[in-house]
This record gives structure tokens, C-alpha cells and sequence, in this order.
């Protein structure tokens, strides 16, 4: 009987031994690691890579293709945890094969059966693989983008993508809809309950039906179908920016008064009293994740001061509601340490002179910030700051202009959504 061999690996121990080490690699870090430091992403894009491929070799196994006039005959023995398999697949029942890539790069052989289930069976080396699709092309139809039964062309294989695809994003839209504007969760919390929803509605709408037309392993893969998946995680700030136009802004007559009602998005006061010359605190942030890729890194520099009702700002008072602003910087990170240094603390003094001079008019309105993490540790422990604060952001412009702006941005987020969507479309099309 004609035999051929592939080194390949057991998918479901990978997935199995990858979680594994990974989370004992988590532990370990976080119980060594006090905080995230500058070469982090470096350590973790590394430790990614190798835990990937420890878990491949632990795992990796030796398959033997054999058949006969009825018969395909797979054995699979992966040697390091002693597993032994083998797999009896009748002719009749398979509807072709293809040597597929996976992602970039990473390759398989996957033999489709006629009830649209299939085994896979990950490849290591690609010439390997050369011969085995050879081997294999002496006695099953091999299966192309052209070979579909009933979706031939790229156009019709996309009409149905996009018919799957636009019903999974009005459920998943309504979904955040109704966690954004009725549960009022935190904004992490949000975007994980969605995501697990949009994974689950994507295995049930999406994946299930286009695995049972037929399509190739590439449309319902995991990974080529990022982008329908998480696209409707920007309907959140959809959602997010649609209330905030919705929303008008209360009015009281002094600041103070806020504290006794509940929360609302915008404010606005008839007498308050601003002076950051006498009471301001600032600070900077660091960013520490940004792309390696990237030539500068960015600097965000805090500027808070106290609101008060018709009392100076003195400064032995202590207040509890204070107007926070931001300002960006970007540095070169090829720049010596010692310039770094004096780029930013030049560009905080200036941005200091800037943030006392936009007080010298007094704010159209203020936007709600209370749960401003930087914000709130900036004042804690602060001598003029109590144990809780308020934090407003102050706003110039007329609010019709701020919410014409987050329209704006709500045209730019659903534009991306059909871009995404379409691309994942693009991909199930190609690989029917």
C-alpha cells in the first residue's frame, strides 16, 4: 500500500499545553514584575513566540497516510506524551482536500468530508506537505475557490457572506445597545461581555452556516474572521458617543450643588470661581506600550485645579471639585535620556502658562469625568484636595459644536464597521 509521512502535531493538546504554560509564565511574571516596564512588550512578544512552539514540540507527532480502494488510514503517534491514533476515513465519505494557509506562513492539510465536518492536520514542514498534496491529489479531488458546488464565482460566495454577516451585526449592535445604555457596567467590563457575545453569536451565525455550505476552512477559521467579529465592538462607542448627543447638560447655580443629585454628563454653573494661578497640580504619564515600530513614544501631561461657588480660591482650602485637562506630547525615541528629560518638562511648563490662560474666559460647559483613575490619584493625598473628588473637564466651544464633532467621529466608526465587515467578507468569499 502507498504510504506517505508529515510531521505535523496534535491541535487539541497545543491548545491545551499553550494555556498551560502561558498562564504559569503569567503567574511567574506578575510575581516578579512589580510594574510594567519599557522592554515588557519585548519579553512578551518573546515568550509568546516560544511558548507557542514549546507547546508544538511537546506535542508534535508523526502522521502516516495509507489507503486502499475504500479506505484512508491516518496514524498519528506523538511520541513526547506517548499517543497513539489512528483514523479510519472511507473514500465515499470525503469530498475533497486542500493544502490551506492557516495564517502567514503556517500551513495545513485538510481533508473535507461530504457531511461538512473535516480533520486537520497542521503542518511542520512544508515540503512535507508538497508531497503529501501530491500523494494524496492520486486519489481525492483536490478543493479550490473554483471548485465550490454552488458558489463558483467570488461574487456570488460574497452575496452570501454579506447576508450572514449583516444579520450577525444587528444582533450583536442591538446586543451592545441594550449592555451600554441598561447595565451600565464599567467600560472593560462592557467590551468583554460583548466580545464573548460577539464570539458566540459569530460561531452560531457565521461559522456554523458557512461551514455547512461547503466553504473551505479559511471562511470559518478563527482568525481570518477577526475582522467581522470584533468590528462590532466599535458599535460600543457608538453607543457611548450617541448618548452623549442625546444628552443635554444641567444646570445649577453653583458647582457644589452636583454633589447632592446624580450623576449627569454635562453641567453647567451660573456662578463659579476658577483661578489655577493660585491652586493647580499636574503631572505627566509616560506611554510605555506603544508599537515598537514607532519612532517617538507619546507623553500625556494632567493639569488639574479646584471649581468653587463664590469663595476665592485660597490655598489652605480644600475643595472637592476640580476642572482636569490633558495635553499630548510626542518624543523620538532615538533622543538621549537627558534631552527626553528637559523635551518634556519644557513642554509641561509651556502647556502650564497655556492651561492658566484658557481660564481667563470662563467654560461653556463641563463634561463628567468622576472615574478618572490618573485624575483621582493626581489629588490623592493632595493638602487643597478632599478624600473624594469630582472631576469636570472643562469645555470652551458651544455644546452643539462638541456633539456635532462626536457625530462626526459616530460617521467615521460606522464607515470602519462596513470597511471591517467587508474585508471579512472578502476573506469567506475567497475561500468557498
Amino acid at each position: 500500500m502507498p504510504r506517505q509521512t508529515l510531521k505535523t502535531f496534535l491541535n487539541d493538546y497545543h491548545l491545551i499545553f499553550s494555556l498551560l504554560i502561558a498562564s504559569t509564565a503569567a503567574i511567574i511574571g506578575l510575581s516578579l514584575l512589580s510594574e510594567f516596564q519599557a522592554w515588557s512588550a519585548v519579553l512578551v512578544t518573546a515568550l509568546g513566540f516560544g511558548i507557542y512552539y514549546l507547546a508544538m514540540w511537546i506535542c508534535s507527532a508523526e502522521a502516516n497516510f495509507t489507503h486502499d480502494e475504500q479506505t484512508l488510514e491516518v496514524t498519528l503517534f506523538a511520541r513526547n506524551l506517548n499517543i497513539y491514533r489512528t483514523l479510519h476515513i472511507p473514500l465515499a465519505t470525503v469530498r475533497g482536500f486542500g493544502l490551506e494557509q492557516i495564517t502567514r506562513g503556517s500551513y495545513s492539510i485538510i481533508i473535507y468530508l461530504a457531511n461538512s465536518d473535516y480533520h486537520k492536520f497542521s503542518v511542520r514542514r512544508y515540503s512535507e506537505a508538497i508531497e503529501l498534496e501530491a500523494y494524496l491529489s492520486t486519489f481525492l479531488n483536490k478543493l479550490t475557490k473554483d471548485t465550490h458546488p454552488k458558489y463558483p464565482d467570488f461574487l456570488s460566495g460574497f452575496a452570501f457572506a454579506i447576508k450572514k454577516v449583516a444579520f450577525f451585526l444587528i444582533i450583536t449592535t442591538i446586543f451592545a445597545f441594550i449592555i451600554v445604555e441598561y447595565a451600565k457596567f464599567s467600560n472593560f467590563l462592557t467590551f468583554i461581555l460583548c466580545a464573548c457575545f460577539n464570539i458566540t453569536a459569530w460561531l452560531f451565525i457565521i461559522r456554523k452556516p458557512i461551514k455547512k455550505a461547503l466553504f473551505r476552512f479559511g471562511a470559518f477559521y478563527v482568525f481570518p474572521n477577526l475582522f467581522i467579529y470584533l468590528a462590532p465592538l466599535l458599535a460600543i462607542i457608538i453607543c457611548w458617543k450617541t448618548e452623549e448627543i442625546r444628552s443635554k447638560p444641567i444646570s445649577f447655580k453653583k458647582p457644589h450643588e452636583l454633589i447632592a443629585e446624580r450623576p449627569y454628563l454635562f453641567y453647567r454653573f451660573d456662578r463659579t470661581v476658577i483661578n489655577p494661578k493660585i491652586i493647580d497640580v499636574s503631572t505627566y504619564v509616560i506611554s510605555t506600550n506603544s508599537n515598537s515600530r514607532e519612532r517617538t513614544f507619546n507623553v500625556t501631561h494632567y493639569f488639574a485645579t479646584p471649581l468653587a461657588s463664590v469663595d476665592s480660591i485660597r490655598v489652605n482650602g480644600r475643595y472637592n471639585i476640580w476642572l482636569v485637562k490633558t495635553f499630548k506630547q510626542k518624543i523620538r525615541k532615538d533622543l538621549g535620556v537627558e534631552l527626553r528629560s528637559n523635551l518634556i518638562q519644557h513642554f509641561h511648563n509651556e502647556t502650564k502658562i497655556e492651561f492658566e490662560n484658557l481660564f481667563r474666559i470662563i467654560p461653556a460647559f463641563y463634561k463628567n469625568n468622576f472615574n478618572d483613575r490618573i485624575a483621582n490619584q493626581l489629588l490623592y493625598g493632595n493638602l487643597n484636595a478632599s478624600k473624594q473628588n469630582y472631576i469636570l473637564v472643562p469645555h470652551w466651544e458651544e455644546i452643539q459644536v462638541y456633539k456635532n464633532e462626536q457625530l462626526k467621529e459616530i460617521y467615521l466608526l460606522v464607515t470602519a464597521i462596513i470597511i471591517l465587515s467587508l474585508v471579512g467578507c472578502i476573506f469567506i468569499a475567497v475561500n468557498r
